[in-house]
């Protein structure tokens, strides 16, 4: 049986040198990584001179054969973004409960392949481990 796994990964302070030739790619490849789902409300660059933005992700992505996914429905509005606890809430309460239309469309895939969640933060304390903590309660 083979054992499908659900990943997440921060793209905060990554270079574009590192996001195109090491870390997320290199990441994406070694854990057999099929769809990475974007889960961020805006793919624009927040922090200058790193352009990670959702059409350059895409097609760095396709260039070594993942699929790149973004939903914005699945990210923190910036008014809900104040701390942990506030973003938990939100998601929670408001996320979880009404936007299970994009939340089955990643599960249907999670089910199939290996995927993986990414947003800006880098540490735990973000939306990502919610949805992959409710994702991997229904697989």
């Amino acid at each position: 049986m083979i054992k499908i796994t659900i990943y997440e990964f921060g793209l905060k302070k990554l270079s574009n040198e590192d996001l195109r030739s090491k870390t997320l790619y290199q990441f994406c490849i070694k854990n057999d990584i099929k769809i990475v789902f974007d889960i961020r409300n805006n793919t624009g660059n927040r922090y200058g001179g790193w352009d990670c933005n959702g059409k350059n992700l895409k097609w760095y992505l396709n260039q070594v054969g993942i699929e790149y996914k973004w939903f914005p429905d699945l990210g923190v509005p910036p008014k809900y973004r104040i701390d942990y606890e506030t973003v938990k809430k939100y998601y929670n309460e408001i996320v979880i409960p009404t936007r299970q239309k994009y939340i089955n469309y990643i599960l249907k895939y999670a089910k199939k392949y290996n995927i993986c969640l990414i947003c800006i933060e880098r540490n735990n304390k973000c939306h990502r481990f919610i949805l992959k903590k409710y994702l991997e309660n229904k697989l």
